[in-house]
């Protein structure tokens, strides 16, 4: 479940971005679980607002190939990275392009752990129920 709240944070543009609350606890578990490790938070980071292909990925951040497609098609089966267009090889083929659903993601600590997510504004636009939430 995701709680909206006020706007706090600007991002690269200064354009200040809503932060939503996961209060759903697997899907807490999952993100955290995601930037526990080494490889698929490289692989999140690398991939907040740019598109990449999975190979220009595990290539950037010189991930093993089998480990790493393992990891991204996880982080993809579980929504953290998005399709995003495509491009075409030079074979002729259609090859997709992935980025993260999220702009940021803050973990708190503090008394509790509370996971809060911005999302970028075409993640926002697309997504019926993030639109309703947003406009609540």
């Amino acid at each position: 479940m995701l709680n909206y709240l006020n706007p706090k944070t600007k991002s690269e543009n200064d354009v200040v971005e809503k932060r939503f609350t996961v209060f759903e606890q697997t899907t807490c578990k999952s993100i955290l679980k995601a930037f526990s490790d080494d490889d698929t938070s490289k692989i999140l980071h690398a991939s907040m607002g740019v598109r990449h292909t999975i190979q220009e990925i595990l290539e950037k951040l010189d991930i093993p190939h089998t480990s790493g497609y393992r990891k991204i098609n996880i982080l993809i089966e579980e929504g953290f990275l998005i399709k995003a267009g495509y491009v075409i090889a030079s074979s002729g083929r259609k090859v997709n392009l992935y980025k993260t659903l999220f702009n940021n993601v803050i973990i708190d600590f503090d008394k509790k752990v509370t996971v809060y997510v911005q999302f970028p504004q075409d993640v926002l636009k697309n997504n019926a129920v993030l639109q309703m939430v947003n406009a609540g």
